[in-house]
């Protein structure tokens, strides 16, 4: 599943200009397996596959070039991913996490962006806030067989910016993730990974005539439990 507010957007306005990009993703996937008569048993395999993105190439002039927002700009790129994943199997293997092209690996990860590529020349103030959150809970659990749970996220607040302001500006990078894995197994080995990266502002080029306000903020919880009962 991947979202996106806006995409490939080329915006100009000689007054003031307003934009925001919204991406909110709610999803949940559950796999359960109760018996099975075939040798070995059956799997369980809850996965899937989420990005969200406010803002992806958001343009509105060019920096050292033409004016994209005459007036006062203010720019707002919001992403958010809320997932659950629960894999339970009596008699086979259980997995829960994040699919790719090698099935559920803890390389999978799960993309969070605010704004993903963002150029702005403004002749007056501007303001820009970018923020990308997660929360996420992967379960995985066996009786008779192994149990995995991977859950990795990548999360920008605000990834590439060109900016050029003729006024003040303000700059508000903001990151959140709660990352929960857990993993059970009564007869077999259990696995839990939990991974995350997180970067407020990642790259930028910015040209402020004014008084200037940079924050960036990045929290993260993350935690992971594996236990084997026998």
């Amino acid at each position: 599943m991947d979202l996106i507010g806006a995409e490939h957007l080329d915006f100009k306005s000689s007054s003031d200009g307003t934009l925001t990009g919204i991406a909110k993703l709610v999803a949940t996937v559950d796999a359960s397996n109760t018996g099975s008569s075939i040798p070995g048993g059956m799997d369980a395999i809850a996965g899937g596959n989420f990005s969200a993105i406010g803002f992806d190439d958001l343009a509105s002039g060019l920096k050292g070039g033409a004016i994209g927002i005459g007036g006062i700009s203010t720019l707002k790129g919001q992403a958010q991913i809320a997932g659950t994943l629960n894999a339970e199997s009596v008699t086979g293997d259980a997995f829960a996490g994040l699919t790719g092209a090698n099935g559920i690996t803890p390389d999978n990860a799960s993309l969070i962006i605010g704004f993903d590529g963002l150029t702005l020349n403004g002749a007056s103030d501007g303001t820009i806030l970018g923020t990308a959150s997660g929360v996420f809970n992967t379960n995985a659990a066996s009786t008779a067989a192994n149990a995995s749970g991977f859950s990795n996220q990548s999360l920008r607040g605000i990834s590439t910016l060109s900016l050029e302001l003729g006024g003040n500006g303000g700059i508000n990078a903001i990151v959140n993730d709660t990352n929960f894995v857990g993993a059970q197994s009564v007869s077999g080995t259990a696995t839990a990974v939990a991974s995350v990266d997180a970067i407020g502002l990642n790259g930028g080029d910015i040209h402020i005539a004014g008084n200037a306000t940079i924050m960036s903020n990045v929290g993260v919880d993350s935690k992971s439990e594996a236990q084997t009962i026998a």
